[in-house]
């Protein structure tokens, strides 16, 4: 993303929304959802794509948009892996915010249910569907912490009157940095990002997609806490990213495009980090976790389709893609019957036996 954002600064102070990691590339991500801080002002990277060019599977080269094959237009747009190659995009871009501001607190305690009640406050203010939208944030919870920073797109005053700050419980270190430009913000962004992420690790990532219809409840939040700071992981390290969503992104319909994710409050994502291949108890430590923040209720809850998890019991399309997947199905069916853009966890065609 980061050669992406450059380019289209030196295009005259131009952007769009994207997610935050500086070596994700562009087709991958604008295909699957395109998720990210400015998600909650602008929607998502597919939903600002105006064209594409496309290799078929029989290798024809068309050009979709919501006039020209609007059915592989539409597949595109968030099961992009299973209907072809993009040789290129169109998006619609906007002009770079003017003033930005980016804050980080830090909930230190050996106590979970201190960590608990920190989150619970964050998770009540950010679920609130009145939040400004120029609003973002992640949180990430770790062991004996939770991280909670983002940003503010606009000054520092209007950041300010949201009391942000003072609403959130037990906090031990805090940083804000106001008046940044926004190139300023992306190179702070990318190199925390970097920081955390090493360029090669063994991981496993387990997620749940939580809805406005579907939050979860106090009881479950104080539980998924005791479970992480107590369990053993069974990994070198673990952390969870609540990466908050809402705004923009819920003002289209769940069938627009292939992307169902559109009562998104935010995702719910553990990752596990060990030295070597992973470990059984690192699979059964994060799979818990996402249970207990479920309710013990996983067929209620949708994954994202950037987070393949081959642990998916049953069909993990129809976890990735909800109702859209039978739509999906008679796409591929007429575009690629005989599976040549395949992927184990892809959109298979009708009848087939790929």
């Amino acid at each position: 993303m980061s050669k992406s954002i450059q380019v289209l600064h030196s295009a005259g102070k131009r952007y769009m929304p994207h997610g935050s990691s500086p070596t994700v590339g562009i087709g991958g991500h604008a295909t699957v959802g395109g998720l990210g801080l400015h998600s909650r002002l602008l929607g998502t990277s597919l939903d600002v794509i105006t064209s594409a060019e496309i290799v078929l599977a029989d290798g024809t080269v068309v050009t979709t948009s919501k006039t020209q094959h609007p059915d592989i237009f539409w597949a595109l747009r968030g099961a992009g892996a299973s209907f072809g190659i993009v040789a290129s995009f169109s998006f619609q871009t906007f002009p770079e915010p003017e003033e930005v501001v980016n804050f980080a607190f830090t909930v230190s305690s050996e106590d979970p249910a201190q960590l608990s009640n920190a989150f619970k406050s964050y998770h009540e203010i950010t679920t609130d569907k009145s939040l400004d939208p120029r609003f973002s944030s992640v949180a990430i919870i770790g062991k004996g912490s939770v991280l909670i920073s983002g940003v503010f797109f606009g000054a520092e005053a209007d950041y300010k009157a949201l009391d942000f700050e003072g609403r959130i419980p037990g906090i031990t270190e805090r940083n804000i940095v106001a008046g940044l430009s926004w190139m300023g913000h992306m190179n702070r962004t990318f190199d925390s990002i970097s920081s955390i992420f090493p360029e090669q690790s063994y991981f496993y990532a387990k997620d749940t997609a939580i809805g406005y219809s579907s939050l979860p409840s106090n009881d479950s939040i104080d539980t998924v806490f005791e479970h992480l700071q107590s369990s053993d992981s069974g990994s070198k390290s673990w952390f969870v990213l609540v990466d908050l969503y809402g705004g923009t992104v819920n003002d289209v319909s769940s069938d627009a495009t292939a992307f169902p994710h559109r009562d998104l409050a935010y995702f719910f994502a553990l990752y596990a980090r060990t030295e070597s291949e992973t470990s059984q108890t690192a699979h059964e430590f994060a799979d818990k976790a996402v249970l207990i923040y479920q309710g013990g209720q996983p067929g209620k809850y949708l994954s994202y389709a950037g987070y393949t998890n081959l642990r998916i019991k049953g069909s993990a399309q129809r976890k990735y893609w909800g109702n859209n997947l039978a739509r999906l199905e008679k796409i591929k069916t007429i575009f690629d019957p005989r599976d040549v853009f395949s992927t184990p966890q892809g959109v298979k065609p009708r009848g087939g036996k790929f």
